[in-house]
Order: structure tokens, then C-alpha cells, then sequence
């Protein structure tokens, strides 16, 4: 728009025949015919030299607007909201209690084994960041180094103690926000954008599990960032020093090479929702427009949404099995399991009977339990006073 408005300005000038250093009232009267104006190279119109040499000194161009008078309106930092909860909220889990509940051990020795397993990273790799980085600095070569740490939650821990869904859950992520380059510099990263599908995509699958015929059913990529590759600039990490393998001991500052895209570092949502959409295009999805990471399958009639590991689809219950069994192929998931709960909320199902006297079927959206539990913990926390 600004390169537009700049020759329309330069067709203006040349149609009124005139300079910077004239006007109308000022111009010779004479009858002779100006001489043609220059043409400039990526400008429609020929402009003469004195308007060519004001380019770089004129502003922007005004944009049209729509003046909102309601947006000068002040905004409140914490609005008044009708439900004050925080929801799908996992409880964190300190060290001390980490070390003394073994299914929160198991949890951790879980996810240690796992990572190393896959190759997250690369254990033959290691070495003195210090020659890792005296190397980068003499090649010119761009190389960033930090760190993998663990952190412990309870899921639903809203839910009854006995609960399958209630489940303490382990993760080993790469600390995004402090990286380095060998020069000891921030780091600076792709930036690779990542959307997942939104509450109304989800709600609008559930409606065409709805259907006649129709089922929806969900399933969890199995860590989800780690199946794809981490791809850019070398990345090197520091382990946790109980994550050592013999020998490291007699060694100052040892790094490993990253592999896998890991939680925490930012392009690692990106480098996963790529992997994940290659996947579904060949088995016959594409793209809903303006939809992000929602996905229709022509062939089978599955409409399918992607909220990071979180898979929701909805289609023929004929075609169902066929379709999991397809991503299974290339994305690593667990079973599938009917729609229930999904991302905190439980999606009940219920039947009932229409204003017209037909039988009519739906879900309900209900987090009834963990309002349950804020309320408890309301009630059973010291109060600051004490």
C-alpha cells in the first residue's frame, strides 16, 4: 500500500505539470508542452526528478479508519468474571513429596527412561561445552546451549483418589527462556508459530459426533514434541547431574547434543505441528480454511482436531477404527477411548425429547468435581491471617 499510494502521489504531480519549485500561479504561462518525465523502474507512472527525490522524505501514507469510540473505554486488568476458577489446572508437586510418594517416583523414573530410550539426545555426543564452544567461535558457526530440567503435577486432581484419569505426570523440558551462543549471547530462535484448535472447533466436532450414525472418540499422541526431530541450529543441553552417565563425573561442564524436538524449547511446537499435519495429509486429510489444525478426511467422512497431544474425532462409527489405525501409522497414539473427558471437561452424553416430541441427543459440558475441589481447598487451607 505504501509503494501504491507513492506512485499514485507521482501520477498527481505529473498530471498537474508542475515541480517542487512551482504552482499554478507561478508557471510561465507558456503554451509549450512540458517535456516527458522520466520514467522510474517499479513506478507505473513517469515522474519528473525533483518529485523522484522526495520519496524518501514523505511520511506514510494515512491509512482509512473506522473510529470505535467504545475502544477508548478503560480496560480492567482483572475483569469481574461470573466463574473465578481457574479450570484444567494441574496441582503442582514440590520435591519433598516427589521423594516420598513412590507413584510419583515411578513417574519420574518413567519419563528419565523414556526420553533416553527414543534419543531425545545423544549420549556418545558428550563433551566439554568449552571445546563446543571455542569450536563454534573459530568456524563463525551459530551453536546454542542450555539446559533439560524435570517438574512433577497431578492431573485431575479433582477427581476421586481412585480414579484411572487421576495421575501424577512427569515431564523433562529444555529451558526455553534461557539459551545461549557461544559468545554467551540470548539466543534467538524461529519463532515457529503453532495453533491449536480452538474451543469452538471442538465444540462443533462434537456436534457432528452427534449425528445419526455418528461417534466421537479421542486419543493422546504419546509425547508428542519428542516424535518429531529438531531441526535449525545445533542445540546442546546440561543434564541434571542425577542424570549422568559413568564417567561424566570427571568431567567440568558436560554437554549432550539435542535431538528431538523436547518440550520447552519454542520451536519445538512448530517442528511437532509440522510432522503431525505431513502425517495426516498422506493418509487422505486436508485442511479445514481458516480452521487451524482441524482436519477433514473426504474418503471417510472424520472430521478430526488436534490440540497439541490432544486428539478429538467425530464420523461414521463404521469408519472409525479404520481412520485411528491410519494415524497409528505414522504418529505414535494411545488407544482410543470414547469422548469423555478432554482437556479437563467432561463431555457427558445424554438423550432426551424434543419441543416437538422427537428424540433428540446431546452433550453437556461439566466440571462439576473441580469446582468441588477449589471449593475444599477453600475450606481446608489455613486462612493468611493465621
Amino acid at each position: 500500500m505504501f509503494f501504491q499510494s507513492q506512485a499514485a502521489y507521482c501520477h498527481t504531480r505529473v498530471k498537474l505539470g508542475m515541480t517542487e519549485q512551482e504552482s499554478p500561479d507561478e508557471s510561465s504561462g507558456s503554451e509549450e508542452e512540458p517535456a516527458a518525465p522520466a520514467p522510474v523502474a517499479g513506478c507505473d507512472h513517469p515522474v519528473d526528478m525533483a518529485v523522484r527525490g522526495e520519496w524518501e522524505d514523505l511520511p506514510a501514507p494515512a491509512m482509512p479508519v473506522i473510529l470505535h469510540p467504545d475502544a477508548f473505554i478503560h480496560r480492567e486488568k482483572i475483569p469481574v468474571s461470573e466463574y473465578p476458577f481457574h479450570c484444567a489446572v494441574a496441582r503442582p508437586v514440590d520435591k519433598r513429596e516427589m521423594a516420598s510418594n513412590p507413584k510419583a517416583m515411578a513417574a519420574q523414573k518413567k519419563e528419565w527412561d523414556r526420553l533416553r530410550a527414543l534419543g531425545a539426545w545423544d549420549d556418545k555426543s558428550v563433551v566439554e561445552w568449552s571445546v563446543v564452544k571455542n569450536r563454534a567461535i573459530k568456524t563463525d558457526e551459530t551453536v546454542h546451549v542450555g539446559r533439560i530440567f524435570g517438574f512433577c503435577v497431578e492431573k485431575n486432581a479433582e477427581l476421586a483418589a481412585d480414579n484411572p484419569a487421576r495421575k501424577f505426570k512427569y515431564r523433562s523440558v529444555f529451558e526455553g527462556n534461557h539459551v545461549r551462543t557461544a559468545t554467551a549471547e540470548q539466543a534467538v530462535f524461529q519463532e515457529l508459530s503453532s495453533s491449536p484448535a480452538t474451543t469452538e472447533a471442538s465444540k462443533f466436532n462434537d456436534f457432528h459426533g452427534l449425528l445419526p450414525d455418528n461417534d466421537s472418540q479421542v486419543a493422546d499422541a504419546v509425547q508428542a514434541y519428542t516424535q518429531a526431530t529438531l531441526k535449525g541450529t545445533e542445540t546442546w543441553v546440561r543434564l541434571p547431574r542425577d542424570q549422568w552417565l559413568p564417567g561424566w563425573d570427571k568431567m567440568k561442564d558436560p554437554v549432550v547434543r539435542l535431538v528431538l524436538a523436547l518440550y520447552g524449547h519454542p520451536d519445538s511446537g512448530g517442528h511437532w505441528e509440522r510432522h503431525c499435519e505431513d502425517h495426516l495429509h498422506k493418509i487422505g486429510f486436508v485442511n479445514i480454511s481458516n480452521w487451524r489444525s482441524c482436519y477433514w478426511h473426504p474418503r471417510y467422512k472424520m472430521l478430526l482436531n488436534v490440540y497439541v497431544e490432544d486428539f478429538k474425532m467425530s464420523g461414521p462409527k463404521k469408519n472409525m477404527q479404520k481412520v485411528w489405525d491410519e494415524i497409528g501409522k505414522g504418529l505414535e497414539i494411545e488407544p482410543p477411548a470414547p469422548l469423555g473427558l478432554y482437556l479437563g471437561c467432561k463431555h457427558d452424553y445424554f438423550e432426551a425429547t424434543g419441543a416437538d416430541g422427537n428424540p433428540v441427543k446431546g452433550r453437556s459440558y461439566n466440571q462439576e468435581e473441580f469446582l468441588q475441589s477449589c471449593i475444599c481447598l477453600l475450606y481446608t487451607s489455613p486462612s493468611p491471617r493465621d
